[in-house]
């Protein structure tokens, strides 16, 4: 019959982050699953420009340092220092920015990432009845959310005086992740944005029953590096939780690209916010459907590399484990990587966890299924898809085996790796000319610039 129906998404943001520049085909996939968003709440490190700003004028604005002199500000560079926020100068401050941007109904004050927080008498009175070393306050090695929750409180309280329907956004994250153990309130109207791992339900439930606007704003499709890094049941079932318990919305950072051997992760992820009536289960059954005869050994493939990521069981956020035990820790303490820094450490681990030993089940089972779809062009070439992915994959794991000398063989040296990246390159540019372009530009990982930028050209 004819219908006539207007909607909108119940969630206010939904937003899986593109980068670095999304092409016209991945603008389309971002529409189909209603991308977008209606939300006033705003995130993202809010006093990036403080220092340009107020450094010479007002030094007394910026975190302290220890008293004994080995640090300095701005520290670590000028777009991550830390405020005072025990100084309540810089709380009138942060309210006369807002005053001159209009006291709109929403301002984001979104502390600045990394090292370096305050250790001045003011701001550690408000982590009282807790009392911390100055050193490990600045280095990030003490939990501060106290003290961020006294200040996010003291400053929307003074900001209702000028406008009552004021909102702050802010994260949880870094050392202002965990809730202190006794039970605290957050004043009305304060959006916090999680920046955790997919096992911390209870993070999530019990940020929301101090009274938060739920955001989910995670870094999971960073960790894996470009490997078969699928932690399928535990990403889905902790979204559809958060989505039971109070989310407003989502900010995923970020599609990273690599469709052939991640790619479910983000169709699951997009398909749970647009059909939240659909279980995992559901989704992953749709993406398995896609490759008609070879449905069954693609299910196969995917339940292998499932089981194989909750094994390495890779950190989720720095300094967030999963499992001290897992394969990810285990190996990065036994090669000396600092084992809790996922991003670059993914990279620098793929020639020790994706072994040939690991890989080669995995290919055997995608043989299968280029066999089981021999008579169908269309789900064959979705199968090749896949399989040439994974070759893309172990090419860019030999580039990293090359670039450590540890794990180079006798006789290999830094020509050799030249070679291997010249040949990664040929591979990407003839997967891309094959199944099409989903990035504007040249997508090299930024662990694997940093990695190799003694190369000069990489």
């Amino acid at each position: 019959p004819a219908l006539d129906v207007t909607s909108r998404p119940k969630l206010e943001r939904r937003w899986l982050r593109p980068q670095p520049n999304p092409s016209d085909m991945l603008d389309d996939w971002m529409r189909r699953f209603q991308m977008g968003q209606r939300s006033q709440y705003r995130f993202g490190h809010a006093f990036t420009d403080w220092w340009d700003k107020y450094g010479k004028d007002h030094p007394e604005y910026f975190a302290v340092p220890p008293a004994n002199g080995k640090h300095k500000q701005p520290y670590p560079k000028p777009d991550r220092v830390k405020l005072n926020i025990g100084n309540p100068d810089v709380t009138d401050r942060i309210i006369e920015e807002w005053k001159e941007a209009g006291k709109p109904d929403n301002w984001n004050v979104t502390p600045n990432d990394s090292a370096g927080y305050c250790t001045s008498a003011e701001s550690c009175g408000l982590d009282l009845p807790d009392v911390f070393k100055a050193e490990d306050i600045w280095n990030s090695k003490a939990p501060l959310t106290r003290r961020y929750i006294r200040f996010w409180n003291q400053l929307i309280t003074k900001m209702r005086v000028f406008n009552p329907n004021v909102t702050i956004s802010t994260y949880a994250y870094q050392v202002y992740r965990n809730l202190p153990p006794e039970p605290v309130k957050l004043e009305p109207g304060i959006a916090v944005g999680m920046i955790h791992g997919y096992t911390s339900d209870d993070r999530w439930k019990a940020w929301r029953a101090a009274g938060a606007l739920m955001f989910l704003r995670p870094n999971w499709w960073h960790v894996g590096g470009s490997a078969p890094h699928l932690p399928l049941r535990y990403a889905g079932n902790h979204f559809k939780m958060a989505a039971d318990n109070g989310m407003v919305g989502f900010d995923f950072d970020s599609i990273t690209g690599f469709w052939g051997t991640q790619g479910i992760n983000y169709y699951l992820i997009a398909r749970l916010s647009a059909r939240p009536d659909l279980s995992v289960d559901d989704v992953i059954a749709e993406w398995v459907k896609g490759f008609g005869p070879a449905g069954p050994a693609i299910q196969e493939y995917l339940d292998y590399w499932e089981a194989y990521t909750v094994k390495c069981a890779f950190p989720q956020e720095r300094d967030h484990s999963q499992d001290p035990n897992g394969l990810y820790e285990t190996t990065a303490i036994k090669i000396g990587v600092y084992p809790r820094s996922p991003l670059g450490g993914s990279y620098i681990l793929m020639p020790y966890l994706y072994t040939d030993e690991v890989v080669n089940p995995a290919l055997a089972i995608l043989r299968k299924a280029g066999a089981a779809a021999k008579s169908s062009p269309v789900h064959a070439k979705r199968v090749k898809f896949v399989r040439e992915s994974m070759g893309l994959f172990l090419q860019q794991r030999e580039v990293v085996r090359l670039l450590e000398p540890k794990t180079r063989k006798p006789g290999e040296s830094t020509e050799d790796l030249k070679k291997a990246i010249t040949k990664w390159r040929g591979m990407r540019d003839e997967f891309t000319a094959t199944f099409g372009k989903l990035y504007g530009g040249e997508a090299v990982p930024e662990p694997l610039k940093k990695l190799a930028e003694d190369l000069g050209d990489f």
